[in-house]
């Protein structure tokens, strides 16, 4: 992938065995400067709307974007209806890639309405 500049493609569908290492298949491409947004073994295939896109409408213009920026994430709509995002400096920067000098940042992960019981975490790279 790294190679060829991942083919030309935005979006990957990884739906294979083992799952395991893929957060490392996606941190080299990221190591080698190329951004995509995986989707895969857990993607919606069925009608069950559990791909979402923050996006600011269901209009096709508007959510292939979102797709495509990486603002995507698999949820389940009858146990899960809030927002999620990560913010940087009040800022927006749900899958989005930042180049800066700094040595640090602060990201701030935001969630709302998460069920009783459940957690948010992150898995730096």
């Amino acid at each position: 992938m790294t190679e060829r500049d991942l083919f030309g493609v935005d979006l990957v569908e990884i739906g294979r065995e083992p799952q395991e290492d893929l957060p490392w298949v996606l941190d080299v491409a990221a190591r080698n400067a190329l951004f995509l947004t995986a989707v895969g073994a857990s993607d919606d295939h069925d009608g069950g709307d559990r791909l979402a896109a923050w996006a600011p409408t269901r209009l096709r213009s508007d959510v292939v974007p979102a797709l495509r920026r990486g603002a995507a994430g698999f949820v389940d709509p009858v146990h899960y209806r809030g927002t999620m995002d990560l913010r940087v400096a009040g800022d927006s920067a749900t899958g989005a890639v930042s180049l800066t000098k700094a040595t640090s940042g602060q990201v701030d992960a935001v969630a709302t309405a998460l069920p009783a019981g459940s957690f948010l975490g992150s898995s730096p790279g």
